[in-house]
């Protein structure tokens, strides 16, 4: 008996650990699985996708298909990575953390499936939109939810039916706004929004929040769109999906960013808490500081900027490659940063660097392709190379046309900025021919009052100023002010912009006291978004002094414009000329500046 037992424990033992070890690979092949895409997205689908998309016959449609079947590979295997590994851990513990979990995976799954089936039947519009899939499908890592110190309402699906059809409205809005059918992106949204608060399922409304809020931010209706993001980041946070949570938060930085500096770093550092709370993957960390160094150059605040970008820009292209969407989206927008603190000759680098990925990747006419030429164009113009861009910007015209038409809103913007380089060029009279074709065709587009229209009436108001037509540009000025003034959200730093080109005006008809109203609301500006423009209306103000004899104010007022930092409104030009009117004071007085 003494041996007996010991021995009866041992093969107990032994029986015991090949029960588990049996259960276990059982549970292994099970989560395998669950895990397969097999019918949904395998080599026959691939094959599917890749076809349709040749048969559009667009340019760019086979380069565009391989990235856009590189990108749905990365998301499956993503979601099949953590279903695995979700079905492999015990399900003892957090069952309703783990409900929450589920849940979002389902989504995350329905909204890639809605996606492939899009796909595979594509118009020319949607294979030169999709390259970057990533707001249309987040992470499946979004969906990891942090233990929640309390306890989470219950989760109660009543009925599949039901389910799916939240799930479905909210796939085919994201689908549906990635393809720019936004009006059926909002409709579906509001309907995926309501069905989910009235069945109580509050993953899929925050993520319904989300989705509209995207969708009123691309209608630029911002006020709507920020207000639905809001609520949308609240019910994240509230349910323990901070990876969630921190998407909304950097989608409103993106809206706000223009506002004052105040409104864009609070939705910023809200992202950040929600980043360290969620133990987000490095890729969401890497997008919130390229969001957090845009945001500090457009608000004038340069120190640590661009390092901020720079190293967003290289963990990107570390983990997913130089060439992949996020990655090119990442360094195109440090080199436009770069381009608007005035360092056009850093950004040129990039630039380049980026047309000739996208154009080896897409092709030299697929949209994104294009649009990096004409930041390039746009930044040789600004160094004093605008003969250099000319070539650029006549490629870009027959590029915009030949995709989509000669009165597309995108092909009108062509128009406009090979307007300014034809300025530069001193080649006035063609310039204006280019931005009044460029009018008609945004107001024809947008209608008569909406901002982009009065950026364009603005352009018109410079040329005509330029050509000595002063009244008329004056006149056209004030039209475009108006506009904007009256409108929401970037309102009065657009308007202060314009007021800088009437001042002009006013300076050419030598009615220097109306050039000192002019500028008057410039002194209401926040104090960032007044340094960027700074320089200028301090340059502006001393020579309407200089017109009224009040020599020591004008003195003034050019040292303050030589203090001011460089930006896109006041560049390395204005900065020169505003040197020469001091210089030109101080050796031969008022007469000589004038």
């Amino acid at each position: 008996p003494l041996v007996a037992a010991p021995l009866g424990l041992a093969v107990l033992v032994a029986a015991g650990l090949s029960w588990s070890q049996h259960q276990a690979q059982i549970r292994a092949e099970r989560c395998a699985d669950a895990a397969r895409w097999t019918g949904v997205w395998d080599e026959a689908r691939r094959a599917e996708l890749t076809r349709a998309f040749e048969a559009t016959a667009a340019p760019f449609a086979t380069a565009a298909a391989a990235q856009v079947v590189a990108s749905l590979d990365r998301s499956t295997q993503s979601w099949s990575d953590l279903e695995r590994q979700r079905c492999l851990t015990p399900t003892t513990e957090a069952q309703g953390d783990r409900a929450y979990e589920t849940l979002c995976l389902s989504q995350r799954r329905h909204d890639l499936v809605t996606l492939i089936d899009a796909l595979c039947r594509p118009t020319v519009d949607v294979v030169s939109r999709v390259s970057d899939l990533s707001t249309v499908v987040a992470p499946a890592a979004s969906c990891l939810v942090a233990p929640s110190p309390t306890a989470r309402p219950v989760l109660e699906v009543n009925g599949a039916g039901k389910l799916e059809e939240v799930q479905d409205l909210l796939s085919r809005s994201k689908v549906a706004r990635q393809v720019g059918a936004l009006a059926d992106a909002e409709r579906d949204a509001r309907e995926a929004l309501r069905l989910a608060r009235e069945r109580a399922l509050p993953p899929l409304e925050a993520e319904a929040g989300l989705a509209l809020g995207w969708t009123l931010r691309d209608m630029e209706q911002r006020p709507a769109a920020t207000e639905a993001l809001f609520a949308a980041a609240l019910l994240a946070e509230k349910t323990g999906l901070f990876a969630l949570a921190a998407q909304v938060w950097l989608t409103m930085a993106t809206i706000d960013r223009s506002g004052t500096q105040v409104e864009s770093e609070r939705w910023l550092a809200l992202a950040d808490v929600a980043i360290a709370r969620a133990g987000t993957p490095w890729e969401l960390e890497a997008l919130a500081m390229s969001e957090r160094g845009y945001s500090l150059v457009l608000h004038g605040r340069y120190d640590g900027a661009i390092a901020l970008q720079e190293k967003a820009t290289e963990v990107l292209n570390r983990h997913l490659g130089a060439s992949s969407p996020t990655a090119l989206k990442s360094t195109g927008r440090l080199a436009l940063s770069l381009g608007m603190l005035g360092r056009c000759a850093e950004a040129e680098p990039l630039l380049r660097q980026t047309l000739a990925t996208r154009r080896a990747a897409l092709s030299p006419l697929h949209p994104e392709t294009l649009q990096v030429l004409e930041t390039l164009a746009i930044c040789l113009q600004r160094t004093g190379r605008a003969a250099e861009s000319v070539p650029l910007f006549e490629e870009l015209l027959r590029g915009r046309e030949q995709l989509s038409g000669p009165e597309s809103p995108t092909y009108a913007v062509t128009l406009s900025n090979y307007a300014g380089a034809l300025h530069e060029l001193h080649r006035d009279e063609q310039a204006l021919e280019l931005v009044e074709r460029s009018l008609a065709i945004k107001t024809k587009a947008f209608g008569a009052t909406h901002p982009r229209v009065a950026r364009q009436l603005m352009d018109l108001g410079i040329l005509k100023r330029s050509l000595g037509r002063f009244r008329e540009a004056l006149q056209t000025l004030h039209q475009a002010r108006d506009i904007v003034e009256s409108s929401p959200g970037d309102g009065p730093f657009q308007g202060a912009e314009i007021r800088l080109e009437a001042a002009e005006a006013l300076l050419g008809l030598k009615q220097y006291d109306a050039m000192l109203k002019e500028l008057e609301p410039l002194d209401q500006l926040p104090e960032a978004q007044g340094k960027l423009l700074g320089g200028t209306a301090a340059t502006l103000r001393a020579q309407a002094y200089l017109g009224l004899g009040r020599v020591d104010g004008a003195v003034k007022q050019l040292e303050r414009a030589i203090s001011m930092p460089l930006s896109d409104v006041f560049q390395k030009k204005d900065l020169e000329r505003a040197q020469q009117l001091l210089e030109s004071l101080r050796k031969g007085g008022a007469a000589t500046a004038r």
